[in-house]
């Protein structure tokens, strides 16, 4: 559950992001870096913003990275990914 109101990320987004979509003349994708320490809401803002802008999620978390490694990391459920496409999320071996 996030603490921003999906109304407030979808004003945030038409003010920030859809004006520079419009004015770029190349179609650039555009990539949104969430940065933070542990436990601030980066996972829930980021499924928030994925769903406005039918995005999707790529972690570079140094431990979610991990196969195994769900309790230590906090780790998102697939429940909790509502759908919103993740990528590099149990791609190695804890070796």
């Amino acid at each position: 559950m996030s603490i921003y109101k999906t109304d407030d990320i979808e004003d945030s987004i038409s003010k920030l992001y859809l004006p520079m979509k419009q004015k770029s003349k190349v179609n650039k994708k555009k990539v949104i870096v969430i940065a933070g320490p542990t436990a601030v809401g980066k996972t829930a803002i980021s499924i928030d913003i994925a769903k406005v802008l039918s995005g999707e999620v790529i972690s570079s978390d140094s431990m979610q990275v991990y196969k195994g490694m769900d309790i230590g990391s906090g780790k998102i459920t697939k429940r909790e990914m509502h759908g919103i496409p993740h990528f590099c999320l149990d791609i190695a071996n804890p070796k």
